[in-house]
């Protein structure tokens, strides 16, 4: 009876490695998704000023802003806010 909770117990430990790896992946393209995004957005924040320029930088303003939005986007938490305040400023 204890043998397939040993090996039920053994697969979960066995995961938590590729768990890991796949969140270090993840994090990674984030990372760098999250850098393209914010220097995209940083060369247009200089020619629109007004609220749509202030609701981009309050979602993309920073490396961490960026990526907690990008994070926020994958989760599909609150998505269609941020998309309805971007889209506006821009489009693509």
């Amino acid at each position: 009876a204890f043998r397939e909770l040993r090996l039920l117990s053994q697969g979960l430990a066995n995961s938590i490695v590729t768990l890991g790896w796949v969140m270090f992946l993840l994090l990674l393209v984030m990372y760098v998704c999250a850098i393209v995004l914010a220097e995209g957005f940083h060369a247009d924040l200089d020619r629109h000023i007004g609220s749509s320029g202030e609701t981009v930088r309050t979602f993309f303003g920073s490396l961490s802003k960026c990526m907690f939005t990008l994070f926020q986007v994958l989760t599909l938490d609150s998505w269609s806010t941020i998309a309805r305040n971007v889209l506006p400023f821009a489009p693509w």
